[in-house]
């Protein structure tokens, strides 16, 4: 091992301080939201959170694993009667690996959760000195290797063979690497980082065991020893970073790991930073959970912040906390020690917000400041930037000399103008000017406005002031303060508010007043005035009379106003035809209450309403609304609390403060957010998967699909978007196709019932709305597949018919008893009719899929389907005529039935739909009709046993001088249409631009070869068992270029001794791929039916020895047809045949003389040497020699009879016949 020498710097004098080029420690209060054992937490410590690829959370308690949604915890506890729950209920650790497998630590050891069955996998680890200690940290290496760190040691445990999924988990080796208190954390370049005791290393990990191990040294000249016990290392990815978190230091390491840079150190030894939880967020910061807080550090300016709640009420739960994770969509987890959970969503801030009283006027100051005015205050300053006051005058008399003898207390409204007056509407009709710093205020006092309110204010052009009041609307000179006045039109109503509620003047120098009366305009060269009101029958007209804001359109400000009103909403109003067009709560508004309306830089309308903020797009006509969850001092908003300065900065006042922020920074987040099906209810019983009946064979979310009966056809489904920071605000949309016209609108519910559905396939369909409103396109889907009931199967209606049937003979024989002759006629044939039906559906079932077929029979028709990704198998013999031409028609015809039987075989091992055969050529498509069913790694695995069997053939016909064919396959994998074709002869078809692909893949691939095309190489390319062969760009007709390759099965050197067993039954046994023998295939037949031979014995089962798939199918074949019943064992050498005769009885034993491990004759011999009257079995050569001498050898090994090689049907029943027919005489 080498040192890496580490500097470290600490100091603490007493009290929370820091060393020396340290910042001090500052404060900082975040909205929090908690959730605790009352909204269903199993337990208040949360030691360890993370994050599986379907989007859940997991939260480690000391009573429970916590599985989240958003809306439910799903729990899991030890059981000590259940073996496959989780080792022990304190869950110490979690971490999800590069597979998405989760690892489960515990105070007792380590599991893994298998997420196809929820089952846990235990982790057998003893220590020989007793317990290795509750389990800190858990990860598994680049090797696949874990790596555990304890409170008591740190192990290494070193797999055999990559672990999977579903399977057990393999046999390890354990290293014992240190002893004591240790963790362990890893970087994305592979790299451990680990310590033990007062050690701490840097660790390469290596699956031979000769890992590399680096000692980080803790001394320096000149410096004390740093303690970095508990070393754990987090890194920022995205800006390629990596910190080190000690009891009492934050380290940033150099790229090459092997210098650092003390950001933070403390003087104090005490672990005050120790953390086992620490996060990076999106900025760049530090978040680090430690047993005296949640501290924020930012690296870039080295700047740390203790973390505390802007609820009081949560304050408690920051004390101690142990675990951060920023989840998918943006949200901070914090795990706390007793408390629960607490989150926060870092797009709350988006909106600066100051907790203050109610606000009742806002207006920007100099300066980039704002004048505030409170209920119960004359004049505040705010300056946004230090979030502090700069000026806070509460009493009118406190401004200076003379304003003693002012009554007035507070203002109803504070603005300063462009010289920085500030000028105030207050009680009693009198508007007051201020400078400021001490300076005398001056009053203003119009003629006749004693008793009522200068209200509101707004600067004017050529430096004049205007405000209202009961008399008319005032214009005033800044200046002088000479006043002039234009009487209102109308009668003045201070009701339910004072008279004007808002003034505006356009650049034309047009002035608008939003009334209790509606809409004024006053031109203010002539004095002439104009009424808008609300006429209940013209809808082009105000919404109501109470105009509380006046905006002037974006684009065009002197065309168009857009008015908020007390209760009509939102109103564009056109200045040249007086037309409105209203916007309320149905188009999608949050309140019709709108107190104040601005528009911003980029043509967007904001608006405050007694339900929160919202921003309307004028050009596309949709709101986006804002509420308290995302930052807002309330949701409450008040009339006259809002403005828009110099910057385009935006402020908005409520009960309980004000807001301010730029537009442009609100930045929508455009991802999708994933949906999943999470719970399941028949009849509002939940469905367990893995329950006896169960139609569900795997968790909900992992499940495509299921099918139930007619009688449990209530249906309840419950979903959740994986994204936490407000679950309860998200919105749904469904959809059952088959069932529903179009998508139904949810709200923020998160489920649907569905009563009384008819029996069919459906489709449920659900997508989600992330945060900012973003709808996701795709969502997730499951089938739902209701079966008929018993009255409606094709079964019952057959039975229904039978009965009439019989009923109808029934009555005939009642009515014509006499005519014997004439009722016995009509059974007979009513009994053919029933026996022509049989073969009827025997034979439609053979042409069409089984589910094709019952659909015709049931409804008379197939309906064509459209089926997304089909694997076509296209193949053809090639130079089929030239060989075609040595053969005779009868043997042509044969060879033809024996290579398309095999082919037969094959796809039904695979699970693939044989679509046609034409001529020479043979078509199949995996994924018809049922798509999860033949995947296009089984299609590939077919073609090659294909060529595979074709090879054996040739083979073998060779050796008795007969020619032989040779095969092109070639396959590709996309869309195609599937159903029925013609009237009368049916048959189950595909089409679409696929097939035509297959068909050409074939003609262009070479013989003995399999072609596929780029899309189907794209689907099993990581297939470790298959060899693929790119030939690059090849022109096929009528396509042009294409990707192909050739695809073949590696050879064991090949697969450096992996194994594989490919999809649908055991790998074709290719030359190369080992000498081990075969393991015998299932018995064929059902062990109960009898056959009778020509001779009459009865033959119930038979041994056939033959190590050649072909040979042994084609047996298999002709047996079938020869004894139908017949169970039919395979022994693949002649030891294994051996075996069997000693542990079975057989009536025949069909003998291949050539088998490898040991042949026919020497088998035969052994056979014979058995005691008892299992020696005695009647056995059969198998033989492609009929030369004398062979006849000879194997009547000398004690064989009864032989039939020679490639055999007929007729020949194989003779043989067997006679040699039984031999045996029973003797």
């Amino acid at each position: 091992m080498r040192s890496i020498l580490l500097l470290f710097a600490s100091s603490f004098p007493a009290g929370v301080l820091w060393a020396q080029g340290s910042s001090p420690i500052d404060t900082i209060a975040l909205p929090f939201r908690a959730v605790t054992i009352n909204d269903g937490l199993s337990q208040g410590m949360v030691q360890c959170i993370a994050q599986d690829p379907q989007g859940f959370l997991w939260f480690g308690t000391k009573d429970g694993l916590n599985r989240y949604d958003g809306y439910r915890f799903t729990v899991y506890r030890h059981d000590p009667t259940d073996t496959n729950s989780v080792r022990e209920s304190n869950v110490t650790s979690l971490t999800v690996d590069r597979h998405g497998r989760l690892w489960v630590g515990t105070s007792t050891g380590v599991d893994l959760f298998d997420r196809a069955t929820e089952h846990f996998q235990h982790l057998a680890i003893a220590h020989p000195d007793g317990d290795w200690g509750s389990v800190a940290h858990v990860r598994l290496d680049i090797n696949g290797d874990l790596w555990a760190a304890t409170q008591e040691r740190l192990v290494k445990v070193t797999f055999a063979t990559p672990v999977e999924e579903g399977h057990p988990l393999p046999r390890f080796t354990l290293r014992w690497l240190h002893q004591g208190f240790s963790t362990v954390t890893s970087t994305r370049d592979g790299a451990l980082w680990g310590a033990s005791g007062r050690f701490a290393f840097h660790i390469i990990p290596r699956h031979d065991g000769t890992d590399r191990i680096d000692t980080l040294a803790t001394s320096e000249p000149g410096h004390p020893i740093l303690d970095i016990s508990g070393l754990t290392v987090v890194e920022d990815s995205l800006r390629g970073k990596v910190y080190g978190i000690t009891y009492n230091a934050i380290l940033e390491f150099s790229a090459d790991r092997k210098s650092w840079t003390a950001l933070y150190t403390l003087e104090e030894r005490a672990p005050l930073l120790q953390s086992h939880g620490a996060v990076v967020g999106p900025e760049g910061q530090l978040w680090v959970p430690t047993f005296i807080g949640l501290f924020r550090f930012q690296p870039a300016t080295r700047h740390m912040e203790l973390v505390r709640s802007t609820d009081p009420s949560l304050e408690h739960m920051l004390g101690t906390v142990k675990y951060a994770l920023y989840e998918q969509g943006g949200t901070l987890w914090i795990g706390t020690s007793g408390y629960g959970l607490l989150k926060y969503d870092p797009r709350m801030q988006r909106f600066n917000r100051k907790s203050d009283g109610s606000i009742r006027s806002l207006w920007p100051a100099k300066d980039g400041q704002l004048v505030v005015g409170r209920f119960g205050d004359f004049l505040r300053v705010f300056d946004t930037r230090t979030r502090r006051y700069t000026m806070e005058i509460d009493q009118v008399g406190k401004l200076g000399h003379g304003s003693d003898t002012l009554r007035e207390g507070f203002g109803y409204m504070s603005i300063q103008d462009a010289e920085g007056y500030f000028w105030n509407s207050s009680q009693l009709g009198t508007v007051i000017r201020y400078r400021g710093h001490g300076s005398d205020p001056r009053i203003v006092q119009p003629e006749g406005e004693a008793q009522g309110a200068m209200f509101p204010l707004m600067p004017g052009r050529d430096g004049t002031l205007w405000s209202g009041g009961d008399r008319g609307l005032w214009k005033i000179d800044r200046r002088s303060l000479a006043s002039s006045l234009y009487p209102w039109p109308v009668a003045v109503v201070n009701n339910p508010y004072y008279f004007v509620a808002a003034l505006h003047q356009g650049p034309d120098g047009i002035v608008w007043a939003g009334t209790m009366s509606g809409l004024l305009r006053l031109d203010p060269a002539t004095g002439a005035w104009q009424q808008w009101k609300h006429q209940p029958a013209n809808a082009a007209t105000l919404a109501v009379n109470v105009v509380f804001s006046v905006c002037a359109d974006p684009v065009d400000p002197t065309g168009v106003l857009w008015l908020g009103t007390n209760g009509g909403g939102l109103n564009r109003f056109d200045t040249k035809t007086g037309a409105v067009r209203r916007y309320s709560t149905k188009d999608g508004l949050p309140n019709d209450v709108v107190y104040g309306v601005l528009a911003d830089a980029a043509g967007d309308l904001w608006m405050s309403t007694n339900k929160g903020l919202s921003r309307f797009d004028p050009r596309a006509g949709n709101f986006r609304n804002f509420s308290v969850d995302d930052g807002l001092q309330s949701n409450e908003f008040n009339r006259y609390a809002y403005c828009k300065d110099a910057q385009g900065l935006l402020y908005f006042g409520g009960v309980a403060g004000f807001n301010w922020f730029d537009p442009r920074t609100l930045v929508e987040d455009s991802t999708p957010v994933a949906v999943l099906i999470t719970d399941i209810k028949l009849m509002n019983k939940p469905v367990r998967f893995g329950a006896e009946g169960s139609p569900l064979k795997a968790p909900v979310h992992l499940s495509h699909g299921m099918t139930i009966p007619y009688s449990a056809n209530m249906v309840t489904f419950t979903f959740a978007a994986m994204e936490f920071s407000i679950p309860e605000q998200h919105r749904y949309r469904y959809m059952l196709e088959g069932f529903d016209q179009g998508w139904i609108d949810a709200g923020t519910a998160n489920s649907a019932i569905y009563t009384n559905l008819d029996p069919g396939t459906y489709t449920f369909r659900v997508r989600g709305q992330n945060r900012d409103g973003i709808w996701g396109l795709h969502g997730t889907r499951f089938t739902l597949t209701v079966r008929p009931p018993w009255w409606k199967t094709w079964w019952f209606y057959t039975l229904c018919g039978l009965v009439g049937i019989g009923g109808t003979l029934l009555y005939i024989r009642s009515l014509r008893r006499q005519k014997q002759l004439l009722e016995r006629t009509v059974a007979v044939r009513t009994r053919e009719l029933s026996r022509a039906k049989d073969r009827s559906d025997q034979l439609l079932n053979n042409i069409l899929p089984l589910n094709v077929a019952a659909e015709l029979k049931r409804t008379g028709q197939a309906e064509a389907r459209q089926f997304e990704q089909v694997t076509v198998l296209f193949s053809d013999f090639q130079d089929f005529t030239k060989v075609s031409e040595h053969m005779s028609a009868t043997d042509l015809v044969e060879e033809l039935n024996v290579c398309f039987n095999a082919f037969d075989r094959i796809m039904e091992k695979y699970g693939i739909e044989k679509i046609k055969t034409i001529g020479d050529a043979y078509m199949a498509a995996g994924g018809v009709p049922d798509p999860g069913t033949g995947s296009p790694l089984s299609v590939v695995y077919a073609g090659l046993e294909m060529q595979h069997i074709m090879a054996e053939r040739r083979v073998e016909r060779a050796a008795q001088g007969l020619a032989g064919f040779r095969m092109r396959v070639g396959i590709h994998t996309g869309p195609v249409v599937a159903g029925i074709v013609g009237r009368r002869k049916f048959q189950y078809d595909i089409w679409g631009d696929t097939v035509n692909t297959a068909s050409r893949l074939e003609s262009t691939s070479e013989a003995g070869e399999v072609n596929i095309s780029g899309a189907t190489h794209a689907l099993i390319r990581h297939e470790p068992a298959l060899l693929i062969t790119p030939r690059g760009i090849v022109q096929a007709k009528g396509k042009g270029g294409m990707d192909m390759f050739y695809v073949r099965l590696r050879t064991d050197a090949e697969m450096d001794g992996g194994a594989h067993h490919p999809p649908g039954g055991a790998a074709p046994e290719l030359a190369g791929r080992g000498t081990e023998p075969k393991a015998a295939p299932a018995p064929r037949g059902n062990g109960q039916a009898t056959a009778q031979p020509a001779s009459g014995s009865t033959v119930r089962r038979i041994l056939l020895a033959e190590d050649n798939a072909f040979n042994v199918m084609v047996a298999q074949d002709e047996l079938d047809f020869l004894f139908p019943g017949v169970q039919v064992d395979v022994a693949e050498n002649g030891a294994l045949a051996v075996e069997r005769v000693r542990q079975q009885e057989y009536d025949v034993v069909l003998m291949d003389v050539q088998m490898p491990v040991m042949d026919g004759y020497r088998a035969t011999r052994a056979i014979r040497a058995l005691p008892g009257t299992r020696a005695r079995v009647p056995i059969v050569a198998l033989t492609a020699n009929v030369m004398k001498a062979e006849v000879e050898r194997c009547k000398d090994a004690g064989m009864d009879g032989f039939i020679p090689k490639p055999f007929k049907r007729e020949e194989l029943s003779e043989a067997i016949a006679a040699v039984l027919k031999s045996r029973s005489a003797k």
